[in-house]
């Protein structure tokens, strides 16, 4: 229950929705908190008139939790793994709750490389691909990824008797395991800014598929 109002109260969420800043923050907090866990607190801020709130939560939970919690978070944030129902972008915003959770100032090569780490084996093959330097390029990769995935298809031309010749185009749901590398390389090309959002053809000369991202 402690760590769920603290939650609720984090600087990423709660204040950011009401532009607190973190001395108002820490004095609502104040307020949620009863018995115990508020004349620790009184306490706290008294000795530590300077402390913020990573700090404070980081105190908090010290006292009230014990080391044992934060040793299961961090056990929980190294063995995540994503589902094979579950969206790559579901996925990235899950680990980064859960980063949040265990060290509110971790490092975003470190974000990355448990979001990368955890991707099903042909999500994380494309993100190797993409190389993202930083944590928003990572993001907006995963976005590239899901939006392709949403509306992404493979379009297939051929040749019938009943339509005189002409290319007959057949509409076929996108095979993401199969086509990775397509996929990566329209990634990596709109990132770069040269990629044709409308018609794009693969190098497959026997049947021209585009895709749409």
């Amino acid at each position: 229950m402690l760590m769920r109002g603290m939650k609720n109260y984090n600087s990423k969420t709660a204040s950011n929705a009401n532009a607190w800043d973190e001395k108002l923050q820490l004095c609502y907090f104040a307020n949620y908190l009863k018995g115990s866990a508020a004349n620790w607190f009184r306490t706290f801020a008294k000795r530590n008139p300077e402390a913020d709130w990573n700090h404070t939560v980081r105190e908090f939970k010290i006292k009230f939790i014990g080391p044992s919690y934060q040793d299961d978070l961090e056990y929980s944030l190294i063995g995540k793994r994503q589902l094979s129902n579950q969206g790559i972008r579901e996925f990235f915003y899950e680990i980064i709750d859960l980063c949040d959770e265990v060290d509110p100032e971790m490092s975003e090569n470190t974000i990355m490389r448990r979001v990368i780490a955890g991707l099903l084996p042909y999500y994380r093959h494309m993100i190797n691909i993409s190389r993202p330097k930083s944590l928003g390029d990572l993001e907006e990769v995963i976005d590239s990824i899901a939006e392709t995935e949403r509306t992404g298809t493979t379009y297939t031309a051929q040749e019938t008797p009943k339509n005189n010749g002409k290319a007959v185009v057949q509409k076929e749901p996108l095979n993401v395991e199969s086509l990775t590398s397509d996929i990566a390389n329209l990634v990596l090309e709109k990132i770069n800014g040269n990629i044709n959002l409308q018609n794009t053809q693969t190098k497959n000369p026997s049947s021209h598929q585009n895709f749409t991202i």
